[in-house]
């Protein structure tokens, strides 16, 4: 039986490609002595190993596949091919053809799983568009969300018990608290494709109140700074609706739109009010390590050799 109250949210709508032509999520990892696509790993890991429904995943409109072993991308209204040397040719199909190559990979299930980001307007903008298929599968099946799950679909190693562990400590908090988040510990040993996650600002009681790149910390928070975020998280759905709409834009440095981050929302908990963040350390840094590049595969993978030497 699916967790009571509580929904989970992929976001998987990012343009990044570890080779042409290919959304990086449909890439396959080894996870639990099998080879799946990485959106899938994360998608299975909420649904049959926690038992979590109803789920909605983020995709985009930008990755194509035809469902025939062709991959390629739409732009300005056409879509173009990459061949495995990486060439780009226009195709000649109908557009009709094409289905997202994320979405291609849920052919068990219904479109009502998938919520498509077409403008690129970040993480917050992403989980902000999941809330219709939330609560409209979550009151066709009797179960009304109250609690949302946000995971990423490139971060695929994260394990069963350790997220069952963050879902224990939100069940078990507090009714103030509002969200409920991993933290990694920096030392010698965190692997760079981990150290470059947000890092944790407290105040002088300890308390989380930002997260962010050191610049962007003041001096108090700096010198807390000894965790970072992998921006996994648990969050009171009623505190994403009242304040993902107020949070700030940021200007991208890629000429898209701007965005709206969920980090910014740590800043918006009313400690003055009694809510609160539950923190749960986390262990092993390798099961937060994002795959947005070809790094980021090799650190995950050179990293899990030094744990299994290790042992």
């Amino acid at each position: 039986m699916a967790w009571e109250g509580f929904g989970g949210i992929v976001l998987s709508g990012g343009w990044g490609s570890l080779n042409a032509g290919r959304s990086k999520m449909i890439e396959k990892v080894e996870v639990d002595g099998r080879r799946k696509p990485m959106v899938k790993a994360v998608f299975d890991l909420l649904s049959d190993r926690l038992d979590i429904f109803p789920i909605a995943v983020v995709d985009n409109n930008y990755f194509v596949t035809d469902g025939m072993g062709n991959y390629g991308y739409r732009k300005d209204g056409q879509i173009y091919h990459v061949s495995g040397s990486g060439e780009r040719c226009l195709s000649m199909k109908n557009e009709s053809c094409y289905t997202g190559q994320i979405r291609n990979l849920f052919t068990n299930y219904t479109d009502d799983l998938f919520i498509t980001q077409i403008d690129r307007f970040g993480t917050a903008g992403a989980v902000e568009l999941c809330y219709p298929i939330l609560d409209g599968m979550g009151k066709s099946w009797g179960n009304e969300v109250e609690d949302i799950i946000v995971l990423y679909g490139d971060m695929p190693f994260i394990s069963a018990s350790s997220l069952m562990r963050l879902v224990l400590a939100h069940k078990r908090s507090s009714e103030q608290n509002v969200m409920t988040m991993f933290s990694v510990k920096l030392d010698e040993a965190t692997p760079e494709c981990v150290k470059k996650f947000g890092r944790i600002g407290r105040d002088r009681r300890g308390r989380i109140i930002a997260i962010g790149e050191p610049f962007e910390l003041d001096n108090v928070e700096l010198a807390r700074a000894t965790h970072v975020n992998p921006s996994v998280w648990i969050f009171k759905k009623y505190f994403l609706k009242r304040e993902i709409q107020k949070l700030p834009w940021h200007d991208k440095s890629d000429n898209h739109h701007r965005e709206r981050i969920l980090p910014d929302l740590v800043g918006t908990v009313r400690w003055c009010k009694g809510e609160t963040i539950t923190e749960i350390p986390l262990a092993n840094p390798m099961e937060v390590v994002g795959i947005n590049d070809m790094n980021d595969y090799n650190c995950y993978y050179q990293g899990i050799k030094k744990v299994e030497y290790a042992a």
